[in-house]
This record gives C-alpha cells, sequence and structure tokens, in this order.
C-alpha cells in the first residue's frame, strides 16, 4: 500500500471533523510509508492550514459546487489519473455513498474504505463507523454492504489524535475550574456568546471558573467572540486550535455538540454535557450513557441556552456526583488505538492476514430472582424520565406534558428533598416509587409512584406500595401520608 487518496470535505455547515479524523488516519499510514493526498471541494486558507504536510486537491473551481455523486466522482476520476492510480481510496462525506464508491471502484483498481454514521449503503471494502449502538453495533449494517465487506464497527475504531494515546496525568496546581464549550469546527458564534453569558450570570463572586469557547476556523460571527473576550475576564476563547488535546486534559466539564469533540473528552474521562446541532448527533440517551455520556440533551433551541448553562452551572458546582453518575453508566471505554486498528484493517486487504478485531459484548453478572426492592441508583436518572414519560403514566399525572431531558437533569440536580425507590422483578424495574417529608401543620410524608414499564400489574403497584409503607416505619414510626390520588387511576 504505497498510495491512499482520500475525498472528505470541510465547510461552514460541516466543520473540520470529516477532515479531522481524516488527518488522524493519514499520520499512521504515513508512519508506515504511505504518501496520503486529500480531495475537497475547494481549497481554502483553512484546509491549506489544517493539512500543511498534505498534497491536497481541489474537486470543483471556484465558481463550482456539488452537483450529484456521479458528477463527483466523474470529476474524482479525473483527477485520479492526473495524479495516479491510487492503492486505497477513503471516503468520508455525507453526500456519497454506494453510487459514488461504485463508481470509483470501476474505474481503478483501488481499495474503497467508506467512513459513516448515518447507516447508508455503501460498496466498500471496508466500512467504518465508530458509533456505539448497544446490542445493535455491530448489526447496524446488516444488508447494507457486500457480503465480504469488512466493517469496522464500534468506538475502539474511533480516530484519535496520537496525542490521546498516553496522556500525562499531571496533578493540576490551580483551584480554577475549567469548562470548554465547542460546537465543533463550524456553526454560528451567537450560540458560543449567549450561552458563555448565561453561564457568567450563575457564577458567584467566590467561585474560580475559566470558560474556554472553542472557535473553530468556520464558525461564523467570531467577531462576537472577540467582544467577549474584552468584556469578561473569565471567558478565555482558544481560535483555530490545531486540534483540542491541550485544551481538554485539564477541563473539568466540557459543553458541547455530540460530535467528534465530544468523544474525544470521553476519552480523557471528562465530565460531559452534550446536545445535537445536527441530524448525524442524534443519538439514543442510553447508547451514550454507556460510553460515559450520561447528560445528553438533544437538540437545543435557542430559548433553551440560558437553561443549558444553569445545568452546565449546576453540573461544575456538584463535580464529584456528575462524575459517579457517569462512571457508573460507562460500560464502554475510549482508547486512542482506532488509527491503528484502521491502518492493520487496510493492510489485510494487501497481505491477506487475519484481523483479530475487538468486539465488545456485555459483561455478565448474577440477576436477582424474584422482587426486590432498593433505593433508586443516582444514574438511572435517564431511565426514570424514560418511565415518566410513558403515555399511560403522563395521562396520570398532574402535569400531563412531556418532560424533556433538559428539565429533568435540572430536577434531577436540584436539591428536591425527595427519595426514590425502585421495585424490580428478576432484576428489571418495574414500578418507580418516591417520597418527600414536608411541614404541613405537621411533619407528613407525601409521595407517588409510576409504572417503569407498559406491563405493571395491580400486583406490582401493591408490592412496592407495601414495601415503601414498611420502610418509611421503620424510618419514620408513626408519621402521617398526605396522598393526592386522581380518581381516574386504576387497573383495569
Amino acid at each position: 500500500m504505497q498510495h491512499v487518496f482520500i475525498r472528505a470535505n470541510a465547510a461552514v455547515d460541516l466543520g473540520l471533523g470529516h477532515i479531522s479524523r481524516c488527518r488522524n488516519i493519514a499520520r499512521v499510514l504515513t508512519d508506515n510509508g504511505a504518501t496520503v493526498s486529500f480531495f475537497v471541494d475547494q481549497i481554502d486558507e483553512k484546509i491549506q492550514s489544517f493539512l500543511l504536510n498534505y498534497k491536497i486537491m481541489a474537486i470543483y473551481s471556484k465558481s463550482e459546487s456539488f452537483i450529484s455523486q456521479f458528477d463527483d466522482a466523474a470529476r474524482f476520476i479525473r483527477q485520479m489519473e492526473r495524479c495516479g492510480v491510487p492503492d486505497v481510496v477513503i471516503l468520508d462525506d455525507y453526500r456519497l455513498d454506494v453510487a459514488w464508491e461504485t463508481e470509483v471502484a470501476q474505474k481503478s483498481c483501488a481499495k474503497i474504505v467508506a467512513i459513516d454514521d448515518v447507516r447508508r449503503k455503501h460498496s466498500a471494502d471496508i466500512l467504518i463507523d465508530t458509533k456505539w449502538a448497544g446490542l445493535n453495533t455491530q448489526s447496524r449494517y446488516d444488508g447494507l454492504t457486500n457480503s465480504d465487506c469488512l466493517k469496522l464497527l464500534g468506538p475502539q475504531y474511533l480516530p484519535l489524535g496520537h496525542e490521546y494515546q498516553a496522556p500525562e496525568t499531571t496533578t493540576s496546581q490551580s483551584a480554577t475550574l475549567k469548562v470548554v464549550i465547542s460546537l465543533g469546527g463550524g456553526g454560528s458564534a451567537e450560540f458560543l456568546k449567549e450561552f458563555c453569558e448565561r453561564f457568567i450570570e450563575q457564577i458567584s463572586s467566590t467561585e474560580d471558573v475559566s470558560i474556554v469557547p472553542v472557535v473553530g476556523p468556520y464558525l461564523m460571527n467570531q467577531d462576537l467572540m472577540h467582544n467577549l473576550e474584552f468584556s469578561y475576564q473569565k471567558i478565555s476563547p482558544h481560535y483555530n486550535p490545531d486540534g483540542l488535546f491541550s485544551i481538554l486534559q485539564d477541563a473539568d466539564l466540557f459543553v458541547g455538540a455530540a460530535g467528534g469533540s465530544l468523544f474525544e473528552a470521553l476519552s480523557l474521562r471528562i465530565p460531559c454535557l452534550s446536545f445535537t446541532l445536527a441530524e448525524n448527533q442524534k443519538n439514543n440517551i442510553f447508547d451514550l450513557q454507556e460510553v460515559g455520556n450520561t447528560f445528553h440533551v438533544g437538540f437545543v433551541c435557542p430559548p433553551e441556552i440560558p437553561k443549558l448553562a444553569t445545568l452546565a452551572h449546576t453540573m461544575l458546582q456538584q463535580l464529584e456526583r456528575v462524575q459517579a453518575i457517569c462512571e457508573k453508566n460507562r460500560i464502554v471505554s475510549i482508547d486512542a488505538n482506532g488509527c491503528e486498528r484502521i491502518y492493520q484493517a487496510i493492510s489485510s486487504l494487501f497481505h491477506r492476514t487475519e484481523t483479530n478485531e475487538p468486539v465488545w459484548t456485555y459483561p455478565s453478572g448474577d440477576v436477582p430472582s424474584g422482587y426486590t426492592f432498593d433505593t433508586l441508583p443516582d444514574a438511572d436518572l435517564n431511565y426514570y424520565l424514560e418511565a415518566r414519560n410513558l403515555v399511560n403514566n403522563k395521562e396520570n399525572m398532574a402535569l400531563t406534558e412531556t418532560i424533556t431531558s433538559l428539565d429533568h437533569m435540572l430536577w434531577w440536580l436540584s436539591p428536591n428533598g425527595r427519595e426514590f425507590f425502585v421495585l424490580k422483578q428478576n432484576g428489571v424495574p418495574v414500578v418507580y416509587v418516591w417520597q418527600k417529608c414536608v411541614e404541613v401543620t405537621e411533619r407528613v410524608l407525601i409521595g407517588g409512584w409510576f409504572a417503569a414499564t407498559t406491563m405493571v400489574s395491580g400486583v406490582d403497584a401493591m408490592n412496592a406500595l407495601q414495601r415503601q409503607l414498611s420502610n418509611t416505619d421503620a424510618m419514620f414510626p408513626g408519621i402521617r401520608w398526605l396522598a393526592v390520588i386522581r380518581k381516574t387511576n386504576s387497573f383495569t
């Protein structure tokens, strides 16, 4: 394997994520003797600066732009014929899939490597998708690739930079808490500005906090960040960084879009608050928490940015608790060997060597039989919300609207005085119970319960309530209960 061509792109709406991860792969390829060339839509100063050590070719002139996969493939092939036929073509572009791969493969003998994370059809020799999807991770592309396609699926193939392989574990001498916020390489500065200003409002005079917005090269309206920097001493933007490692290695909290930067932070086990800015960043919260990202709030619209800032500040004030929650839910670790694994897989196409690709499996353990009734772990906050938002539960609530993850996490971390319990049957939650001591004319207990699934019976509910009463009799002997029950609540 001597010559590798990479087709990727960067832009305001894309940021630098695709180029960045391809550059990490390119470094390993060049370290092993390959020459790597990048093919992008158009060459600008930002791309030139980021790919300083690589040959860069433009697919389009300044007056041209993308029309279709077939047109793009034809242009790439013409460029390929001028530059020499490659051994490998790496494709990382949401606009291009099986149609592009087929056209290019037919015009060359190159092996095609496709990088994807939105589950599309491919005809590549190797498919890389680093998304963790729980039990479905290894089956996400069933029926979407050729039968002989080598599929590299899961976060063990995250192409992190070499600097993440052995980060120095030094203890910071600074008492300043550092919050890093990133939208990726693009986006608009309005979001960053609003978040930083609302976060500053939360900080008391006794809190020593530094807010570090990452200002990517394609971020629009960067002048807003310059103005912000001059207005607030606690805000220290980083402009056009070549990578995030030096910024993240001493961070206490990462706030950002659920793109590549998030997973760099997770690899360093930094507590994270993430959100969604694009369709490709949509993730199942239970999959995310298994890689250490329990606090994900989905799409955030501009009116919700103040709440996001409040949640970030609340998490910063409760860092030990937040860290414990994230580590409790983490069952998949992210290492920095993804690029090397990718290189070994590509090499196997030429040397006919067997690849021992790591396939992660869920840890097994003893599951208690029958009913158990215990305090609800703090880390189960997302399961609690999922159950509360079940249609049958919402209909029986005083507040019948769906509760958002953002509102729920703010409430969960607030000092609400509630105690939570869970009734499980054979290790599976069936009923959630809560209680709280309040002062009315005397000290009384209020409480409630709701089903954890749609398959809960009256027997399950009575079991949970009986166990709760036994607990409270022991903890609060003689205390009165104050119950508010809707007349329509009943089992049929």
